[in-house]
């Protein structure tokens, strides 16, 4: 429930905007509708930390999908960044996210009551609203930009940044990972393009991976093992097989 005063307004807020879990109980309570767990705990922990590469493996049903797109939502509202790129397996896949995301600002009640109508236009005056699933900016601020793998997302700029926030979500299909050469292009795409799309002279950047682990070889796992990742891997049982 959020505060009415000004000042428990601003308190409560502040909270929101230090921690992610607090955020989505207060402004997304459809979504973030049940008591969290060891291993929510653990995921939103590492995101509150404020490490700027998170790589995060988490088995299926967990809600990563909810968190990454709560991150996105929070960063939009609290103008953490100019440009946010939205990257899963398709184009098609991150827009039907992104798209959820706009829907959120422009639906949710409580949203609009405290940060005001959130204004979604196209990135160009002159794309009409179909072609705006492609990119759309919020508030007049921020660009959103949905991308599959093999996309560019390497030098592209919005009022002259680059993209801020990086979430990849669900970036790896299972059955195409069986095959080497495709393993090989995911990485040298995620390494030579979106990975370098940031500004590698400034320190105002965050990438969030977060996704299932499904190959022994796959990008997820490289990032797991690698000392420039801040990772976390999430198994649903313990050693003994105990639930957690």
């Amino acid at each position: 429930m959020l505060a009415t005063d000004s000042i428990d307004l601003k308190d409560d807020l502040a909270l929101c905007y230090k921690h992610l879990g607090v955020f989505g109980k207060t402004f997304l309570p459809d979504a973030f509708d049940r008591t969290f767990s060891k291993l929510h705990t653990q995921i939103l922990d590492l995101i509150d930390s404020g490490e700027r590469r998170i790589a995060i493996a988490a088995p299926r049903g967990l809600g990563k999908t909810t968190i990454a797109k709560a991150l996105t939502i929070r960063s939009i509202l609290f103008r953490d960044y100019e440009f946010i790129t939205y990257n899963s397996q398709s184009e098609t896949s991150a827009m039907m996210q992104t798209e959820n995301i706009k829907r959120e600002l422009r639906s949710n009640r409580d949203i609009r009551k405290v940060f005001g109508d959130v204004k979604i236009s196209a990135d160009d005056p002159e794309i009409d609203e179909s072609f705006s699933k492609h990119s759309w900016v919020a508030f007049g601020h921020t660009l959103v930009m949905p991308r599959g793998v093999g996309q560019q997302v390497r030098g592209l700029l919005f009022k002259n940044s680059r993209p801020g926030l990086i979430i990849v979500d669900d970036l790896e299909n299972r059955e195409e990972l069986e095959n080497p050469e495709n393993r090989r292009k995911i990485k040298d795409w995620f390494h030579s393009d979106l990975e370098k799309s940031v500004d590698r002279y400034s320190d105002d950047w965050r990438i969030l991976y977060i996704d299932t682990l499904k190959h022994h070889d796959s990008l997820l796992q490289e990032l797991l093992d690698s000392p420039m990742w801040k990772s976390l891997r999430l198994d649903l049982c313990d050693d003994e097989y105990n639930s957690l």
